[in-house]
């Protein structure tokens, strides 16, 4: 009887020691899976014009719809797109954002200074930096399963 209780108690230890391990690879798990899952769900936010995260982005002035056509053409989306003029807004949020990855922590930064100075204002007005709770959901699950199902990252 007692080698079937050691037996099981070397079994409880193996598992436990490696949902510690995984936990000390969190952050490779932050940097590869989430911040792909962070670019994916930014980009379905600019294809549902919001939709996809809360509700639809408001439309802007048709005063401004017109200037806009006029003015962005040229640009992706032709000026006829909420929250893409020149590109640049959701170029930074899904390229080339800035990120902080801690042992168990994601920081992604979206520059609101300087040339993108709009972004501030830009996300006040139609957000694109709230998540909504599927999303929210979809990427407290994988880091779930990686830690306590060994799934493997990426």
């Amino acid at each position: 009887m007692s080698a079937k209780i050691s037996a099981v108690k070397k079994g409880i230890r193996d598992n436990l020691t490696s949902k510690i391990k995984r936990l000390d690879s969190v952050s490779h798990y932050l940097n590869t899976v989430t911040v792909r899952q962070y670019v994916q769900a930014q980009t379905n936010r600019w294809k549902s014009q919001g939709a996809s995260e809360y509700k639809p982005w408001p439309n802007v002035s048709e005063e401004y719809a017109k200037r806009k056509r006029r003015m962005y053409a040229g640009f992706p989306g032709g000026g006829t797109v909420v929250m893409v003029a020149t590109g640049t807004l959701v170029e930074t949020v899904t390229k080339n954002f800035h990120k902080v990855v801690l042992k168990r922590g994601l920081i992604i930064n979206v520059p609101a200074t300087g040339p993108t100075e709009y972004f501030r204002y830009a996300n006040e007005k139609r957000s694109f930096t709230k998540w909504s709770r599927q999303t929210i959901s979809e990427m407290r699950k994988g880091l779930r399963e990686f830690i306590f199902k060994a799934r493997k990252p990426g």
